[in-house]
């Protein structure tokens, strides 16, 4: 037996550390960065074209079902007709939600519904239970799972000429086009498109827009027309004054069409808008010229808003996603294992898209000043496009000032005061994080793990590490409640995109301040802890998770020696761990660490000879203690004991590496897949170095002839183990095994030397030969 066959299953025990699904990778959404919700500035609007999800558009949307803001616009249609007199929540009740006998009810405690029961308004009531009554019939006749019923078809025809003959009759010019509409879109689902035509052309065909209505019709007529400029601009012309209708015509528009050719038929300044708007809301990529061309015909106009906030957006993905995960774009929106560029092409590429991206960001604050755009929220656009191209001067004062000042919204109130922390920090302007309003904001903030992260990062970026490690020790560690600020977590790399975990991103501070902090960063965050007075509220927050698992950052400094081989260091950094974290559950000591790393153990945990071999049981200290030990008597002794002592220091070293049981004075996260985790002592830990170094002077100074052949043996298996590492040293055939054993050193000269005694596959002879020094 060869390989040690370990429960390998249990290896995501890292503190903390939560599991995922087996295959799981953070992408897209997993990770990109969004602060400014498009539900903060527009919190009645369902638009599919926010950018708040590049598959989906909207991830919010329910397809099933419409909401209150999704059929806004009919809402306020009813509103404007009856003069404000009514709240939209009534009229949404009576028009989507009351039944035909709640209609007809003139006691309805719903105010709206009593008005509808007025002998004055009895035409609109009536309208609204003949469309209740023709809603059944508004789906597609070519039903994939069903035939429909040919009553149903009877009834859909029979519904719009009564809708047309009530259009005829009705004296109101609004309910006119009401039935009319309800006759147009009975007609659309019947598939009768001459039917279809012969309706619009009679009641909406008109230059412009005279409410949502004129809109609603011409969407429906578009499914019949054919790819065409014309199409384009009309599908464009819907897409502007429609959020509702915006996803079912926006594959109306022609974008293999060159734009300049649809903007040259266009008719009017409205028409051009139209065309600028869709085609930047249909571009995943920069829409600054879209945006720049609307500001030129038009700077007030209220598309701008929304083209504006869609391209801060765009913005806080491309360079805050890429600045504070080290996800680059590709990587984060389409991960395919077949997509593997190396790490330093991997920097290249997103310090690239950052710079070109943050000047980007300032182009449109000068299109904002340039054109002087005139929407809500364009201070607020403004600081934030300046935080994320990094142009700090004097923005943290202006900040402030809105902040005190500021009569918006909870959320945009709360939005400012991170993006005011966020630009004080990232301008080293509060290194000791000892602002009031910072130390304010970070403790309201306990549900945005991205937020403590992009802190943590800022911080980092300034050297300031031990308060870095205390802000990212809060990500991850609260679910979110809020609808609107959905907890996704936060994941992110390293600069060098280290592997030390089952994958190269992390979710959480500890694991990941083993990869990028040194001992000193260590020691000095230790120190911090234990001299920093917890004076205030913000204090005893900032520190207490971190305070719990003081020992652990003794255990983390001890793993980090262990690295460097510097055993002495090692052992102060581990007699200062608390004993019961040797046995807690934080990690897999139970199954690994009291296995005896300085015997060979190849055995299951179940065989009856591996319980028998095991004479101790090791806590990290202890190991480095008894590794000393057998070091020194290497040192100052001779033959079969000398042999004896480098032979069992050979075992430990082979032991901490990847191959061994005692992994965890080096790692804490084991995985089948022995990928470089980009720590410094990779080529150790995967390659045996110092096992073979004294297997080699084991089989040099023993007396015993089986011993030197057990020696030489376990130094080639360490070989074999180094010239496998390329290939995969748990996943080679049989004939790449055999290939690389030919090759062998070692096993060349115990062919030569010893024959076929060598191949014992019996493991008790390991154990056999290693007593014939004793």
């Amino acid at each position: 037996m060869t390989r040690k066959h370990c429960v390998l299953v249990l290896l995501l025990l890292t503190v903390n550390f939560s599991s995922f699904a087996c295959g799981f990778y953070p992408y897209g959404d997993d990770v990109r960065f969004c602060f400014l919700k498009p539900k903060m500035v527009f919190p009645k609007s369902n638009d599919w074209f926010f950018y708040s999800n590049r598959d989906y558009y909207n991830r919010d949307f329910d397809f099933d079902s419409y909401s209150k803001e999704q059929l806004l616009e009919n809402t306020v249609l009813w509103a404007t007709t009856y003069n404000g007199q009514f709240s939209n929540d009534d009229i949404y009740e009576a028009v989507y939600k009351a039944s035909a006998a709640q209609l007809k009810n003139a006691k309805d405690s719903n105010p709206f519904i009593q008005e509808l029961n007025k002998k004055e308004h009895l035409a609109d009531r009536d309208y609204l239970l003949f469309a209740k009554t023709v809603a059944a019939y508004n789906y597609n006749v070519n039903d994939d799972w069903e035939e429909e019923s040919a009553s149903d078809i009877k009834k859909r025809k029979k519904y719009v000429s009564k809708a047309l003959k009530l259009a005829k009759s009705t004296p109101t010019e609004m309910l006119k086009r009401r039935y009319a509409h309800l006759a147009l879109r009975l007609a659309f689902y019947a598939e009768d498109e001459n039917k279809v035509r012969s309706i619009y052309n009679d009641y909406f065909d008109v230059p412009e827009f005279r409410d949502a209505i004129d809109c609603w019709a011409l969407s429906f007529k578009l499914q019949f027309d054919d790819y065409s400029v014309e199409r384009s601009i009309a599908a464009a012309r819907v897409f502007l004054y429609s959020s509702e209708k915006r996803f079912s015509v926006h594959e109306f528009f022609g974008l293999n069409i060159p734009l300049d050719e649809i903007l040259q038929q266009t008719k009017n300044t409205e028409e051009a808008i139209a065309v600028h708007y869709t085609a930047a809301c249909l571009n995943d990529g920069h829409a600054l010229d879209r945006i720049e061309s609307i500001a030129k015909l038009n700077p007030s106009h209220p598309c701008l808003e929304f083209l504006t906030l869609r391209e801060v957006n765009k913005f806080e993905d491309w360079v805050l996603t890429t600045q504070y995960t080290y996800f680059d774009l590709w990587d984060y929106y389409y991960y395919e294992d077949s997509y593997n560029p190396s790490i330093s092409s991997q920097l290249e590429s997103i310090e690239a898209g950052l710079v070109s991206n943050r000047k980007n960001a300032g182009y449109l604050v000068d299109i904002m000043e340039k054109y002087q755009l005139k929407m809500n929220h364009e201070q607020l656009y403004r600081q934030y496009l300046r935080f994320i191209a990094r142009d700090f001067t004097g923005l943290s004062t202006e900040i402030k000032k809105d902040v005190t000042t500021d009569k918006a919204n909870d959320r945009i109130s709360l939005f400012r005061k991170r993006l005011y922390t966020l630009t004080r920090i990232a301008n080293d302007e509060d290194p000791n994080l000892e602002d009031k309003l910072v130390q304010e904001t970070l403790l309201s903030s306990d549900y945005n793990s991205q937020f403590y992260l992009a802190v943590g990062r800022e911080l980092e970026r300034h050297g300031h590490k031990s308060l870095a490690a205390l802000v990212l020790s809060k990500v991850n560690q609260q679910p979110d409640t809020d609808d609107d600020e959905r907890y996704y977590g936060a994941f992110w790399k390293t600069p060098k995109h280290h592997r030390s975990l089952e994958s190269d991103y992390y979710y959480e501070y500890f694991t990941y301040i083993d990869v990028m902090y040194s001992p000193s960063d260590i020691q000095g965050l230790i120190f911090y802890l234990d001299n920093e007075p917890e004076t205030s509220e913000f204090d005893k927050w900032l520190c207490k998770d971190v305070r719990k698992e003081r020992t652990r950052l003794f255990d983390l400094l001890g793993t980090m020696y262990m690295r460097k081989n510097d055993l002495n260091s090692a052992l102060s950094a581990f007699e200062q761990v608390d004993d019961t974290l040797w046995t807690s559950e934080h990690y897999a000591y139970k199954t690994y660490i009291h296995d005896d790393p300085f015997n060979n153990d190849f055995y299951w945990k179940t065989d009856y000879r591996h319980l028998d071999e095991v004479k101790q049981k090791y806590t990290k200290p202890e190991i480095i203690k008894e590794l000393l030990k057998q070091l020194e008597l290497v040192k100052n002794s001779t033959g079969n004991k000398k042999a004896k002592a480098a032979y069992r220091v050979a075992n430990c070293y082979r032991n901490m590496s990847f191959y061994g049981n005692a992994w965890m004075m080096r790692r804490y996260f084991w995985t089948i897949s022995a990928n470089e985790t980009g720590l410094e002592d990779d080529e150790e830990y995967f390659h045996c170095k110092q096992a073979q170094k004294y297997y080699k002077i084991a089989f040099e100074h023993a007396s015993s002839k089986d011993f030197k052949m057990l020696a030489l043996r376990m130094q080639g298996l360490c070989v074999e183990y180094d010239m496998s590492y390329d290939i995969n040293p748990y996943y080679m055939s049989y004939e790449e095994t055999q290939a690389v054993n030919k090759l062998n050193p070692c096993y060349k000269q115990l062919r030569k030397e010893y024959g076929g005694d060598y191949e014992w596959s019996n493991c008790d002879r390991y154990q056999t030969y290693f007593e014939t020094i004793k």
